[in-house]
């Protein structure tokens, strides 16, 4: 390799690094927080009467203006014979702002559906968006590209989030 090529290399790498390191201290704008999102999971819970299924579905609105509310609907099914053990409908509105990696969530109202059969406290622990009035909550948000991203719970599910559409 001669002296030229060497300094030629040199001068590549050096304005490499330079653009990688500027790359990295201009900060990236956020997604907006004009997002749908959604989430199916499917659980089995095993219990003294056998194997259960817990079928879940969740979407959530969070729109420009710093409102949004959520849906969500859940079925047990006992799994042996396929027979419907009970059912779970919640309907929330809320505020939320992005701070960093994280959703912030204040629940202005939860409501539950008359048909209601199963109690949240016996899926506490299964890792669904149930929330209840009052409460502030924090998610962890993940950016998967300009116009999406995740929003973890931190118990294993996370809702896909993509940017909402312009209304019309």
């Amino acid at each position: 390799m001669t002296n030229r090529q060497r300094l030629q290399l040199w001068v590549f790498l050096a304005i490499s690094a330079l653009s990688l390191a500027a790359g990295l201290l201009v900060e990236r704008d956020d997604p907006p927080l004009d997002q749908l999102c959604s989430a199916r999971t499917a659980q089995e819970l095993e219990t003294a009467d056998g194997r259960q299924w817990l079928l879940h579905q969740h979407a959530l609105d969070l729109r420009g203006d710093g409102h949004g509310d959520t849906k969500s609907s859940s079925r047990l099914l006992e799994a042996s014979a396929r027979q419907t053990l009970g059912y779970l409908h919640r309907t929330t509105s809320f505020t939320h702002r992005r701070e960093g990696q994280r959703l912030l969530l204040h629940v202005q109202r939860s409501d539950k559906s008359e048909t209601d059969n199963l109690e949240s406290q016996q899926l506490a622990s299964l890792g669904l968006f149930l929330f209840t009035e009052g409460v502030d909550l924090t998610f962890s948000v993940r950016r998967l590209g300009p116009d999406r991203m995740l929003i973890g719970n931190g118990l294993g599910v996370a809702l896909l989030c993509e940017q909402n559409l312009p209304h019309n």
